[in-house]
């Protein structure tokens, strides 16, 4: 056995996830997590981090790695010493499946605390950064009553939504159908490209129809979940064909199906 091998057998069992996660190494992570290790223990005793937290970040993000943390009961609710959960982190990489993580989430506050505890901070680098237009989906998507949170915590995501130099035209529809009050903001800043007249003629067309019994079953259903699930992790435990759980994750307002 050579020097290096040596030592590195010899570090402490946290230390070695760190070395696994970064090098992406996953038959040395479920080495170790076989050996007893606890996947939501702190592997950075300064900050509190746990693996997990460290395998969504952008500089370590692996989806194999990912999803054998998952496979040994990794809890993306788990915060660090900053209250931030690996669900947090994940939202501001762009490379990360959101949707994966979240339907592995049973924590009951894990979206709300999204929307309360970090939206300042996550809006802020909203209007400083490029984010995916599918992850902020997903999140509304996953949010039982999004029209329950502070006017003010609605109205930034609505206009940092609005405001990027291309608009989110799906995330715009989502916020139309889970909140009435932003259906009447002021549109006209929309920037004016291909897309923006089929969406002002989708959002009129929206706020003209009566809404049918199936769409307000499917929102009663969504609010059914709240502080229970998030509606990923809610729909997937319902005795429903496919294709309606589809439905009340906005499949036909999106024409995105989340393939969960």
């Amino acid at each position: 056995m050579d020097l290096f091998s040596l030592l590195r057998n010899n570090l402490p069992p946290s230390k070695k996830m760190i070395n696994a996660i970064t090098s992406k190494d996953v038959s040395l992570i479920e080495d170790i997590l076989r050996s007893g290790f606890n996947v939501n223990s702190r592997v950075y005793e300064q900050g509190g981090e746990t693996a997990l937290h460290i395998a969504v970040s952008k500089a370590n993000y692996s989806k194999p790695v990912i999803e054998k943390l998952i496979e040994y009961k990794a809890d993306p609710s788990v915060t660090n010493d900053f209250g931030v959960t690996s669900l947090h982190r994940a939202a501001t990489n762009d490379d990360a499946d959101i949707a994966f993580l979240l339907q592995h989430d049973k924590s009951s506050t894990s979206i709300n605390d999204f929307w309360v505890s970090f939206t300042r901070d996550f809006t802020h680098w909203l209007q400083h950064h490029t984010v995916s237009p599918k992850t902020l989906m997903i999140l509304l998507i996953a949010t039982p009553n999004f029209a329950k949170y502070p006017e003010n915590i609605r109205k930034t995501m609505f206009t940092t939504v609005l405001n990027k130099q291309t608009p989110f035209y799906n995330c715009l529809k989502v916020m139309a159908v889970i909140d009435k009050t932003l259906r009447n903001q002021q549109i006209a800043q929309i920037p004016d490209d291909d897309e923006r007249k089929e969406f002002l003629e989708w959002l009129d067309n929206f706020k003209r129809k009566v809404p049918t019994l199936q769409h307000c079953s499917r929102m009663a259903l969504r609010q059914a979940l709240d502080n229970k699930w998030n509606v990923i992790y809610g729909t997937e435990r319902l005795y429903l064909p496919k294709s309606l759980k589809q439905f009340v994750k906005f499949n036909d307002i999106t024409s995105v199906g989340l393939s969960i």
